[in-house]
């Protein structure tokens, strides 16, 4: 299974980055024997992970918008020119958050004075940014309907679509490209530091096996420690950042190599993902939580080679060092 690296910013844990959770090909290897009889349960937790993980992109990349666009209307300058300060030097936070080469649009009607109500964010033949480690090639339109992230609704909310096929793998030359071609994300405010995520009908694929294509729609919870009433960057980078929901449906996984996989992702409320680089030191890893994984429907897989169709992996932190474990099948596996 290809190896897909998570090792994300604090940005894009803020945009769950989240669900720092992918294949694992190390893992795989290390335990074949003595934990041999783990593998299904692995290989469960990753493809469900990884589904998960990419149908999130699009609303990483509108937090980090969010940030971009907040951080330059509190020092009162472009979204091109404004500064943050980093380890004692200062640096440009669109270089950070997108990289120099991204394109980001603001789309007005001429002569229209209000604040732009579209944004275009594209992706050309782009190395990660400094805060990231996944390269994108196409472009997503993020709708604000002219209003922050903060001041967002139910009813007003950010919505995020593919314009094209947004290609997504990590920045490694053997890296598995992902492609994202259909479904909407939206983003909206629900109380001072919590945000509501709706995945809907997120449609994707492998790049090399496009006939394997997802149907996956789930509703999620992002809380940020500092309740502020903006998602400046500037705010919220040294936060703890939670994450809890659920999503299902068809995979751009195929158990049978016939036809797609349905699974179920979940993550409790009192079981929530968080992430706290500040202290942690590591933005690749939830430092607690738990994650459910399933398969849904019993025709699409072989029960002999998938003797339990769910499995549970928990994080934890010890002195600094996460860890993962990995439970299936009455069996459990540190990785």
């Amino acid at each position: 299974m290809k190896r897909v690296i998570k090792s994300l910013s604090v940005i894009v844990v803020a945009a769950f980055a989240l669900l720092a959770t992918a294949c694992n090909k190390d893992a795989e290897a290390h335990y074949f024997g003595e934990y041999s009889d783990l593998k299904p349960g692995l290989a469960i937790y990753n493809a469900t992970s990884t589904q998960q993980l990419v149908s999130l992109d699009p609303a990483a990349v509108a937090i980090r918008l969010a940030m971009l666009l907040d951080e330059a209307a509190s020092k009162g300058v472009a979204m091109d020119e404004v500064e943050v300060q980093l380890s004692g030097r200062n640096h440009l936070l669109k270089d950070l958050l997108f990289g120099r080469t991204v394109k980001i649009e603001a789309l007005v009607e001429e002569g229209e004075i209000s604040a732009p109500e579209e944004y275009r964010i594209t992706y050309v033949n782009t190395p990660p940014a400094s805060l990231d480690r996944y390269c994108r090639e196409g472009s997503y339109l993020v709708a604000t309907h002219g209003v922050s992230l903060a001041e967002s609704s139910a009813e007003n909310p950010w919505s995020v679509t593919p314009v094209e096929p947004m290609y997504l793998y990590a920045g490694l030359g053997d890296a598995e490209r992902f492609m994202i071609k259909g479904g909407v994300v939206r983003l909206y405010a629900t109380a001072a530091g919590s945000y509501a995520i709706h995945l809907e009908g997120m449609k994707a694929s492998f790049e090399v096996s496009e006939r394997f294509a997802s149907a996956w729609s789930g509703e999620f919870t992002l809380t940020t420690s500092t309740t502020t009433g903006n998602f400046a960057f500037s705010n919220h980078h040294k936060d703890t950042f939670a994450l809890w929901g659920e999503a299902e449906g068809r995979t751009f996984y195929a158990f049978d190599n016939r036809s797609t996989t349905h699974m179920h992702y979940r993550v409790e409320e009192s079981d929530r993902l968080k992430w706290e680089p500040s202290k942690t030191g590591s933005f690749s890893e939830a430092e607690s939580g738990v994650e459910h994984c399933r398969l849904t429907h019993p025709e699409e897989y072989s029960a002999a080679l998938y003797p339990s169709p769910e499995v549970t992996v928990s994080h934890t932190t010890e002195e600094g060092r996460v860890t993962r474990t990995l439970l299936y099948n009455g069996l459990t596996m540190p990785f």
